[in-house]
């Protein structure tokens, strides 16, 4: 027997189902007036506060494939941004979606907006709009590449692409583009095998099969953890890694104490990325190269963590060189573009590509 599936509006949920108020977090977001809000984080004590209450109550708000956001009924993890609890229950055999339109702001209108993450971003409240001039795509103007003998003329140390390409699943938490990761591979034109350990929705691996390049990815939803101790093998196999693990917290991957997004600290997540990098040196072949998307992270808890000076310093401490310029990627499409916060913050655009090698 299926569910039977209900679409309800904002007003008709609030009206319906009103949310218990977050007793952990007073900047918690979605809030009313300046009552404290309502969503909780997707960690820690909110995690198991939320984990305890009767699951008819539970509610995930997820970012979905359209630019908009959705709420919906139950306890899942799948793109999730926060958790709500409702005092009223969910009738049993009813599934409920909320949408929450991401309608460019109007004059004289009024939007609600949700966050990326509640550990960083304003209170969910209505707001007063801005005019919608304001929110016409701005074009800067990017220094002339030199003319020089690169099989990848537009691969510079400025990396834009605006559209994902066709690789990997879009719907994907943290799915990077497959855009990237050809350049690379054509400009380095790697002889030998190529490793995701990281794999995720597979994009890398897809991207190999197009240019007929030898792949191996795996992933901890496989159940493999690129963070073991025990390392990948003794062999120096690969010619080329790609790596684009969590930035740590930002978004949670896997219900697995081993992901490395669940790193309850950063002292934790430091010591297990170290190993995750110091596997892959082990496994490249001298002169290989091993190349790593990251980005900073921010939250009320941690403050700053410069994510992409540690990635660098754990490398060169397992005997990695850089071998190249890093990588701006300019963070087309990310979540956080399409949300309107009331906190004054400077907004990270972008990514960092590194490329270490492995002397010889």
């Amino acid at each position: 027997m299926t569910d039977t599936h209900i679409e309800l509006s904002e007003d008709e949920f609030d009206q319906q189902y009103p949310l218990i108020e977050n007793p952990f977090d007073p900047h918690a977001s979605w809030a009313f007036d300046d009552r404290p809000g309502c969503l909780f984080g997707t960690f820690g004590q909110e995690i198991r506060f939320v984990s305890q209450q009767d699951p008819r109550t539970i509610w995930t708000l997820v970012d979905g494939d359209d630019g908009d956001q959705y709420v919906v009924s139950g306890f899942h993890f799948v793109n999730r941004v926060g958790y709500l609890v409702s005092k009223v229950p969910v009738p049993d055999g009813m599934t409920i979606e909320v949408r929450i339109i991401n309608n460019q702001p109007q004059e004289n209108t009024m939007q609600r907006t949700a966050t990326v993450n509640p550990f960083y971003a304003a209170r969910f409240t209505r707001i007063s709009s801005t005019p919608a001039e304001t929110y016409k795509p701005i074009f800067a103007r990017l220094p002339r590449a030199p003319v020089n003998g690169s099989p990848v003329p537009h691969l510079t140390s400025l990396y834009h692409f605006h559209r994902a390409g066709e690789y990997g699943d879009r719907s994907y938490p943290g799915n990077c583009s497959g855009n990237l990761i050809k350049d690379l591979l054509q400009f380095f034109r790697p002889d030998g095998l190529i490793l995701d350990p990281m794999s995720g929705s597979g994009t890398c691996a897809h991207v190999c099969q197009e240019l007929k390049i030898p792949c191996m990815a795996w992933d901890i939803h496989r159940g493999i953890d690129a963070c073991d101790p025990e390392g990948f093998s003794d062999a120096e196999a690969f010619d080329f890694i790609w790596a684009h693990p969590p930035y740590w917290r930002m978004k949670l991957y896997a219900d697995d104490p081993r992901d490395l997004s669940r790193a309850p600290t950063l002292e934790d997540f430091l010591r297990r990325y170290r190993q995750f990098i110091r596997n892959c040196t082990a496994v490249l072949k001298p002169g290989g190269k091993l190349a790593i998307l990251m980005g900073d992270y921010q939250d009320r808890q941690a403050g700053y963590v410069p994510l992409t000076y540690h990635t660098k310093r754990l490398a060169f401490e397992c005997g990695l060189t850089q071998h190249c310029t890093d990588i701006v990627r300019f963070s087309h499409g990310a979540s956080s573009s399409r949300k309107v916060y009331r906190s004054s913050f400077i907004p990270g655009l972008h990514d960092l590509c590194m490329v270490f090698e492995k002397p010889a």
